[in-house]
């Protein structure tokens, strides 16, 4: 799969959430209901997770669906950072679940590096034993091109 199919093929979702320290968009994957939800935890610093199907482990189950879903969170994220401009946002990995790798640490450090730049984020992350911990930081305004 190349890293760039995960930002072109989103689904539709809708923002049900818009308040001051919490945003929200609902919608469906293959049939899955996915929920996107970013909420302040400090000033400026949001936490985004998701969950599809009720479920925040998208394990491999998911099949082709897996595209899509990554691509609507995607889609989801960067409309947040265009509205809101959070000056930090972290969110999650699991490593392994119930025993078995996931993979999805390593992918959403792939999607990272795409996607970070392009919005003017600098990336970074902490392991803290079966999870990985992904921070992004608002890349500071450069002088020189004001």
């Amino acid at each position: 799969m190349l890293i760039r199919e995960l930002f072109d093929r989103p689904h539709d979702i809708h923002k049900t959430e818009d308040s001051e320290e919490s945003v929200r968009w609902d919608g469906f994957v293959s049939g899955e209901q996915i929920v996107i939800l970013a909420q302040e935890i400090r000033e400026d610093t949001w936490s985004i997770e998701f969950r599809v199907g009720g479920r925040q482990d998208a394990r491999g189950d998911l099949g082709d669906s897996a595209v899509a879903i990554f691509s609507t969170v995607i889609t989801a994220v960067r409309e947040f950072v265009r509205d809101r401009e959070p000056r930090v946002i972290t969110f999650a990995a699991n490593k392994t679940e119930f025993g078995q790798e996931t993979g999805r640490a390593e992918l959403y450090s792939r999607m990272i590096k795409r996607f970070a730049g392009s919005a003017g984020y600098e990336s970074g992350f902490r392991d803290h034993g079966e999870s990985r911990q992904f921070i992004l930081r608002k890349q500071a305004a450069n002088p020189a091109d004001d």
